[in-house]
């Protein structure tokens, strides 16, 4: 009966223990993807490393599996208690009241998990969750695979780990993940595959392949990356993850769950993203529409959804005229909201959508938008905003907001401050100048700083009022409970600005590019016969359709540095010529023109996509059949220069054993031809036995001449068949 091999010590063995801290390494560096920063890097690397180097540690002492991974577990709950609670611990130990200050930490900093989509700020509770994660991964890992020897089985939650916490994952990233978790898992298996194989010295066959196999193991891994650095960037990807965790459906027939889009606003400022969301081509600007939110949660301090759907198979305003037109296309937004204008007649598309003419909001029903869906709108004739409401300045001044709704009014979480203030401010003016005088306000007061994080506050919103800095947010919703406590029904509206010009269709519509960075939030309040009226209190941000309404001129993000690369837009039906584009355009462009950070054309930008896809699948090509030729190459090399006993010993060998005569880890040739001719005749056998004896471990010449040695091997794999065949 075969016996097990011996797992020995020795570099194969220090590369295989050394390979599973590499495995988690390159599992850490994947998870980074998930935060803002790397600075999570330096959290995950000390977990891994301090689960690695203690799992080891205890396998080098007396105590048996079970007993060293308890231990293991504990220590790093202590470590971890110990670490996320230090004010709690009783001497160098934790208590009870670290656990529950962890657990209170934790459940924080996942309070809004379900309305943030990665990359996310890297909070303590989140840290902990992942650190905690692969420690005992890392420890399931190392135990297993240098333990009880199941390397495969001790990488599989690893890769579970890496795929699943990708569906969660945004795009970006998602190259240098899989090239570390790649280069990760074949540095392992090549280790773990070669400490197996180094117990195995004395069968010629394993022996000689050792290092054949870890040359065209390493060349494999070269290749693997290779491709993956080439392959993955091209692979399809959008700003949302795999698996949206903010949102929900029941499928093409039932209601659909939806989270509120607020939190995404701050989500897009965050990173100042430049990605491109979709296109609007209309024949004028203003901002484009996701929801308006009615109900605001001071605990969390967001706005949240209580909209109510219906299917569009009719004019979402029957009873408004149409006047112009509008067309929204989808190059990455992802997601269910749909873009729309201010007031728009009626929606079109492929798809199916339901509209809520309540907050003015309209989504797919089913499935999520994707690159390529186009959306067209009919939009009403008006001009400026007080046609679009039917009033005129005047009308307005005099007009009274609404105030019977609880849910429009209610001035939960207003600060006492926030409340005295627009007190304050409207001593003495009526409802529509006391309006615009808190917008001008936090316009003139406050400063725009989309890097100010209020999250850690008890209070946001006072916070806010202290600090005197923020963005549109905090800004809208400042506004709008001020509002509020003035007995006015307000709400606040989720969208973007108009984004950049880049080209005029020949029907005088404009193409509008419209990018992460234009994500936006701003007030309406209700007056009675009117209807809602929107307002800016946010600085630099300006709607330039309502600027008669409010007197604020157009304003959005500021396009990129100079020198910077913007993504190409799609070719419109028309070639477009040159423009700026960091100014938000006015209502009737004079100038057609393009992105000013753009230097070729669109069709050009495409062109050169297409060449660069083109270029890495073809290096990549060619590296394949490079490798291909090379493993010919060697093993034709490999034929012509072998040693006539080597081969020949090798070939007796894997026939003896075809007949059950297996050579075990410690025999020697000489000690394996002995036990076979117990049963066979074949005195030839010990012949080439003693030649391979010599071959391996005589510095001197065998004895016998390359034409004896042929002689020699010839003849016994002759009387080996013929002895093996009767």
């Amino acid at each position: 009966m075969r016996r097990d091999p011996v797992l020995r010590r020795g570099p194969w063995h220090l590369a295989a223990e050394f390979s599973c801290a590499g495995l988690g390494l390159g599992r850490g560096v994947a998870s980074v993807r998930l935060f803002s920063d790397t600075t999570a890097l330096v959290v995950l690397a000390a977990a891994v490393v301090g689960s690695w180097a203690l799992s080891a540690a205890l396998r080098r002492t007396t105590m048996n599996g079970w007993a060293a991974e308890i231990l293991h577990g504990v220590f790093g709950l202590v470590l971890l208690l110990v670490i996320v609670a230090p004010a709690e611990r009783w001497g160098i130990l934790p208590t009870w009241s670290s656990l529950t200050s962890a657990v209170d930490t934790i459940r924080a900093d996942f309070m809004t998990f379900d309305r943030e989509v990665a990359p996310l700020e890297a909070r303590t509770g989140h840290l902990v969750v992942m650190a905690a994660l692969l420690w005992v991964l890392t420890m399931f890992n190392s135990t297993t695979a240098m333990r009880m020897r199941a390397s495969v089985q001790a990488a599989v939650p690893h890769l579970f780990a890496f795929v699943g916490l990708g569906f969660v994952s945004r795009e970006a990233g998602r190259t240098v993940a899989t090239v570390a978790m790649l280069t990760a898992l074949g540095i392992y298996s090549i280790a773990q595959v070669g400490w197996h194989r180094s117990a195995l010295p004395w069968i010629p066959r394993y022996r000689s392949a050792m290092r054949r196999w870890a040359g065209g193991a390493a060349s494999i891994l070269l290749a693997a990356a290779v491709l993956a650095t080439a392959g993955v960037a091209f692979l399809p990807g959008g700003p949302d993850p795999v698996l949206d965790l903010r949102r929900g459906g029941l499928g093409e027939e039932g209601p659909r769950t939806v989270v509120s889009p607020f939190v995404d606003v701050g989500t897009q400022l965050e990173t100042l993203s430049d990605e491109l969301l979709f296109t609007m081509t209309s024949d004028r600007a203003g901002y484009w529409r996701i929801s308006a939110l009615d109900d605001y949660e001071p605990g969390e301090a967001i706005w949240v959804l209580s909209n109510s759907y219906e299917a569009v198979d009719a004019p979402l305003e029957p009873d408004a005229e149409p006047g112009g037109v509008a067309t929204m296309d989808v190059f990455g937004l992802g997601g269910i909201w749909v873009p729309s204008p201010e007031h728009p007649v009626s929606a079109d598309a492929d798809f199916g959508l339901n509209w809520d003419a309540g907050a003015a909001s309209l989504i797919r029903r089913s499935g999520e938008l994707g690159d390529g869906d186009r959306v067209g709108f009919a939009t009403p004739g008006a001009t400026d905003a007080f046609e679009l409401l039917g009033v005129n300045r005047d009308d307005l001044a005099a007009a009274t907001p609404s105030g019977g709704s609880t849910d429009l009014t209610d001035t939960s979480g207003a600060p006492d401050e926030l409340v005295a203030l627009a007190a304050e401010l409207s001593s003495g003016l009526g409802p529509h100048d006391a309006l615009l005088a808190l917008q001008e306000h936090f316009r003139n007061e406050f400063t725009y700083d989309e890097s100010v994080d209020l999250s850690a506050e008890s209070d946001p919103l006072a916070a806010f009022l202290e600090l005197r800095r923020g963005f549109c947010q905090q800004f809208s919703t400042a506004f709008a409970l001020g509002a509020r406590s003035l007995g006015f029904e307000s709400r606040v509206v989720v969208g973007f600005t108009p984004g950049d010009a880049v080209s005029v269709q020949p029907d005088g519509t404009t193409t509008y590019a419209v990018r992460g960075r234009h994500a936006h939030a701003w007030p309406e309040v209700h007056f009675e016969g009117i209807g809602w009226v929107p307002y800016e209190p946010t600085p630099g941000r300006g709607n330039p359709a309502t600027t008669a309404l409010t007197g604020v001129a157009a304003g959005q993000a500021d396009a990129p540095a100079e020198g910077a690369v913007e993504e190409a837009i799609p070719p419109a039906t028309s070639a477009p010529e040159q423009a700026p584009s960091s100014a938000v355009p006015d209502t009737s462009p004079t100038e057609p023109q393009l992105d000013a950070g753009t230097d070729a054309t669109p069709r050009e930008q495409d062109s050169t996509s297409g060449s660069s896809l083109r270029l890495a699948l073809a290096v990549a090509l060619v590296v394949v059949v490079a490798l291909c030729a090379l493993v010919v190459w060697r093993r034709t090399r490999r034929s012509e220069h072998a040693d006539p006993v080597d081969s020949a010993w090798q070939r007796a060998v894997s026939m003896l054993e075809e007949r059950g005569f297996s050579m075990e880890p410690h025999d020697t040739p000489v000690e394996f031809a002995q036990r076979c001719g117990r049963s066979l005749d074949v005195p030839e056998l010990q012949a080439l036995a003693d030649l391979e004896s010599r071959r391996r471990w005589s510095a001197a010449e065998t004895g016998t001449g390359p034409a004896g040695r042929a002689e020699v091997a010839g003849a016994t794999l002759a009387a080996l068949r013929e002895r093996l065949a009767t």
